[in-house]
């Protein structure tokens, strides 16, 4: 008979309980629920944009871990809006002529009142 186990989170230290429903599915979560919700996926990163100029089409992104990041407009994902400062972002990480930059950035808040940019 099957038995719900219980699973130990690889990003927070957490035990947590994975049901035999979800054994069923095949799918054994290596991170807990929060952590699911929360951290970003394998290869991306998280950020709050600091500023961005629409007028110019970039900014820059405060990352949760590392320097600043530039963010070009042609690195946001497909069909995003552009971003303001105060947004919280998911993104990845590539190198350019002047060192690494946002791509594939996905606004994952919109905070009711985020400043637009000052810068343009």
């Amino acid at each position: 008979m099957a038995a719900d186990l219980i699973i130990r989170c690889a990003e927070c230290g957490t035990d947590f309980v994975c049901t035999v429903a979800e054994q069923e599915t095949g799918a054994r979560p290596e991170r807990c629920p929060m952590c699911q919700l929360l951290a970003p996926l394998p290869g991306r990163a998280r950020g709050i944009v600091k500023w961005f100029s629409r007028a110019r089409g970039y900014g820059f992104i405060a990352p949760v871990a590392g320097p600043d990041l530039f963010l070009h407009q042609s690195g946001l994902a497909a069909g995003q809006a552009m971003p303001r400062g105060g947004q919280l972002v998911e993104f990845g990480m590539a190198s350019s002529s002047r060192g690494l930059q946002a791509v594939d950035v996905i606004v994952l808040e919109s905070p009711a009142k985020a400043p637009d940019a000052v810068h343009g």
